[in-house]
């Protein structure tokens, strides 16, 4: 065909725009979507940051329980220190107090009690020498043992003092000592309290 047909016709070729051409957007200018990998991501930091927020609160409250459990037990020791203390002071005030007086009232019976088993069998004669008080309240006990107020001869002695009992025979004898006994268990108290508060 001759080009002068054409001639007329408009040219494209040099056009920068053509009709009915939609523009061109900057993709740059446009909010770019996230992805959902992007997405993932964000969720899994946000995540890990309250995570983070809860141990460290967690963390503080557990220190927080921990200094009041050391406090705590701190308190209890020294309260259970002070308990014995006081039970022992109040153990040895009773002891100082009541034991003379039950010694008096009991200790005949308690000594009659065991001489049936401590004198060795075939023995005739038994010396027993005490203070004048507990001399006449053991003569009444032994007398109501036939076997024992045949064989015993008691023999009220000053000298023997307090609760202190001797006992003898020809081939041995037995002391029973209840004043040493009290003062032996008070100084195991005292001796105990002393060193606890020399601990505390």
């Amino acid at each position: 065909m001759s080009e002068a047909v054409f001639s007329k016709l408009p040219r494209f070729d040099g056009l920068t725009t053509h009709v009915g051409a939609r523009p061109r957007l900057d993709r740059q200018a446009q909010p770019r979507e996230p992805s959902l990998e992007d997405q993932v991501r964000e969720q899994r930091g946000r995540i890990e940051q309250e995570r983070q927020e809860q141990e460290t609160r967690y963390n503080r409250k557990m220190d927080a329980v921990e200094q009041t459990l050391a406090l705590l037990a701190g308190k209890v020791e020294q309260v259970e220190a002070d308990a014995r203390e006081q039970t022992a002071a109040s153990v040895a005030s009773i002891a100082e107090r009541l034991f003379p007086k039950l010694a008096r009232r009991f200790l005949a019976e308690e000594i009659s009690l065991h001489l049936e088993k401590m004198i060795p069998p075939g023995q005739v004669c038994i010396d027993i020498k005490a203070e004048p008080h507990l001399a006449e309240q053991l003569y009444e006990v032994l007398q109501r043992s036939a076997h024992l107020a045949e064989i015993c001869n008691v023999v009220p002695q000053e000298s023997s003092g307090g609760s202190r009992v001797d006992v003898s025979w020809k081939s041995g004898g037995l002391d029973f000592d209840f004043d040493g006994l009290l003062e032996a268990c008070i100084g195991r108290l005292r001796s105990e309290r002393s060193s606890e508060g020399e601990i505390g």
